[in-house]
């Protein structure tokens, strides 16, 4: 139920990644407004308006604005929009990153660059237009390589290549898409993420977050934990995060970094100016008591959000559960039996011939690491056999 003082807030995606932006912006008294494509989005029934438009559109995503009175707008969990919501940002005077900042989010070249001209510790990287270039480079850098799609978000569109044959069939495809091509230094050691807040140019929150990732060529983080076990790295984890979020000039909101930790010393992988997903806005809330959402949102109303610091002391870890066979629009809380999960979400909406689909979220907590992997393990199987119900 809004008030009379309630604001309009727009969010930018209707996804499940979204979904917590909604359920907050209606728990803090305010009016969402859905931004995004036609289709059958769980964002939609959460949303109190809802506006048809191509997110990665800046300019018709700053109309929607104007057209709705938008006093904030937000997104989680994804890159598509992050320029879009730079553009309404800057045109409409509201907190939140800039156009130039939320830009870097969705072009890793331009990420690059801005890291380098910073002096913040990252991969080597060349760009390329040709896959001939590879040869040399391969010389350089040595195998694996790392090539990347510029215009990607997250682990998307990331490949490791451990032969330089694969290295040229991948840049062949690359190319194809962009006329370019980066690649990377593949840099050993442990990958790890964290999740900080910004408000008015001051990082009020950052903390370190321990990732398990899949294998393969496009590896991707699976389960997130807190806390980070290799706290020999942590304090320069946070002053190198610092660092990397004043290049990148991010400002009132959240930030995802991915990190490398190893013989070569601590890189920035990546980061962009918005919260983590698979399942990091839901962990990182269990860890400061508080939701991780309603911060997001208040940020970008401006409002002040005083001290932020965690509030539990163990341990606690997310799963993407994944399955073949489901649609996955939905968005279902399912009730925990086992006082160690935190919260479980059924994504998986009917049967299909779709295959790899992430089926669902959970999130655990426990006295350890172990204990969390235990109960995700009997919880992932209890979210499964409900699967047999659609």
């Amino acid at each position: 139920m809004t008030t009379n003082t309630a604001k309009t807030v727009m969010v930018l995606g209707a996804g499940r990644g979204q979904v917590g932006l909604y359920k907050a912006i209606r728990n803090l008294g305010h009016r969402s407004v859905a931004a995004s494509i036609a289709g059958e989005y769980p964002g939609f029934q959460y949303a109190d308006e809802i506006a048809i438009v191509d997110i990665s559109d800046p300019e018709a995503v700053l109309a929607a604005a104007k057209e709705q009175h938008a006093d904030a707008v937000v997104t989680s969990c994804m890159d598509t929009a992050m320029q879009s919501l730079g553009r309404v940002v800057d045109t409409l005077g509201l907190p939140g990153p800039s156009e130039a900042s939320s830009r870097l989010c969705f072009d890793k070249r331009a990420l690059k660059e801005t890291l380098s001209d910073h002096d913040v510790p990252s991969a080597r990287y060349r760009v390329i237009g040709s896959p001939s270039e590879l040869v040399g480079i391969a010389d350089e850098f040595g195998l694996p390589l790392v090539l990347k799609l510029s215009h990607s978000q997250g682990s998307a569109g990331v490949f490791i290549c451990e032969t330089l044959c694969n290295a040229c069939e991948k840049a062949e495809e690359i190319l194809a898409e962009e006329g370019f091509c980066l690649v990377e230094e593949y840099l050993g050691g442990i990958e790890f993420g964290a999740q900080a807040i910004v408000s008015n140019g001051d990082v009020v929150f950052i903390q370190t977050h321990g990732d398990l990732m899949t294998g393969g060529a496009n590896p991707k983080p699976y389960i997130h934990y807190y806390p980070f076990e290799h706290q020999d790295l942590v304090n320069e984890a946070v002053c190198l995060g610092r660092k990397a979020i004043a290049a990148c000039g991010f400002d009132n909101c959240a930030v995802n970094i991915d990190y490398r930790g190893g013989a070569e010393g601590l890189c920035i992988l990546e980061l962009t100016g918005r919260a983590g997903a698979n399942g990091l806005p839901e962990l990182t809330g269990e860890l400061l008591g508080v939701d991780y959402y309603e911060l997001i949102v208040r940020i970008a109303l401006g409002e002040a959000i005083g001290d932020i610091a965690p509030s539990r002391r163990k341990a606690l870890a997310s799963e993407m559960v994944y399955a073949d066979g489901y649609r996955c629009n939905g968005y279902s809380p399912i009730r925990c039996i086992d006082p160690n999960i935190r919260s479980t979400i059924l994504f998986a909406s009917a049967r299909t011939e779709d295959a790899g689909q992430c089926i669902g979220q959970i999130v655990a907590a426990g006295n350890a690491l172990s204990d969390c992997t235990s109960a995700l393990a009997a919880e992932r199987e209890r979210l499964i056999e409900r699967l047999s119900s659609l």
